[in-house]
């Protein structure tokens, strides 16, 4: 929030807002998204014309029409995460105005309810952090509607562990060797699976159980939009200080790719001794 409107009724920051999301400029999980300050200090630039471009989704096949829309559908979900801009091609589905949000909008002002909000963003995103919901309230029946921070299982990937195709399910137990039948050695994976649940803060975001690390591996970011993840640890960074956020940040990049971690962890500790 600009500095110029701190301290005033909040219609008139609601109406000071309104101008910063109708302009066109690039928003929170956008390429070169600055914040609504940054846009009043710049003298209100007008932004381009459209953010959103058309991305080519491959058709479905099938003679149905039920399943080419629920396939076009499914496919849209995961690959249009941001709503489109009322100056792109209109999509009344896709299109969120501000008169959409506004009677739900709220200023948190203590650091933990922003925090709070950060981690609702990654929830969103499919980046599920375990017992979070649950933590938000002592009375457990005010968070009965959780689903907004489960959707990462209903994603392909976490659909397909969960119930494995009838070829993963019939797998070869033994051989036989000159009418000789002889098991095969079992073999043992990790215990983990694509539902983790145990309380907020039980496990930290770095550790490592069972030989994986805990929270987010490379299959949970199958469904996962990363350069949309990245560019929101990268701008809803509280300041230089900001640890909590920052190891969340260390922990998805280490399930993208270890040699990629090490240069963020390398900058991090840089900056931290000056």
């Amino acid at each position: 929030m600009p500095q110029s409107i701190r301290g005033l009724p909040e219609d008139v920051q609601l109406d000071a807002l309104e101008e910063f999301w109708e302009s066109g400029v690039p928003l929170i999980g956008e390429p070169d998204a600055k914040g609504w300050s940054a846009w009043i200090t710049s003298e209100r630039p007008e932004g381009p014309v459209s953010m959103s471009p058309k991305q080519a989704l491959e058709e479905e096949s099938s003679s149905d029409p039920y399943i080419r829309w629920s396939v076009l559908e499914s496919r849209t979900d995961r690959s249009s995460r941001l709503p489109s801009r009322s100056a792109d091609e209109p999509d009344p589905y896709a299109t969120i105005l501000f008169s959409d949000v506004r009677p739900l909008l709220m200023s948190p002002q203590s650091a933990h309810a922003k925090h709070v909000f950060r981690i609702a963003w990654l929830s969103l995103l499919g980046l599920h952090i375990p017992g979070f919901s649950e933590s938000l309230s002592a009375d457990r029946w005010r968070n009965a509607d959780d689903r907004w921070c489960y959707t990462h299982l209903t994603s392909p990937s976490s659909i397909a562990a969960l119930f494995p195709s009838e070829t993963m399910q019939k797998r070869v137990m033994s051989d036989a060797y000159a009418g000789v039948v002889i098991g095969r050695e079992k073999e043992y994976a990790s215990g983990f699976g694509p539902v983790k649940n145990w309380g907020h803060g039980v496990v930290g975001p770095l550790e490592h159980v069972g030989g994986e690390q805990a929270l987010w591996t490379k299959e949970d970011l199958h469904s996962v939009d990363v350069p949309l993840a990245r560019r929101i640890f990268a701008q809803l960074k509280f300041d230089a200080v900001d640890h909590e956020w920052d190891v969340l940040a260390l922990t998805f990049e280490a399930a993208v790719s270890t040699k990629r971690c090490g240069w963020q962890l390398f900058d991090h500790t840089r900056l931290a001794n000056g």
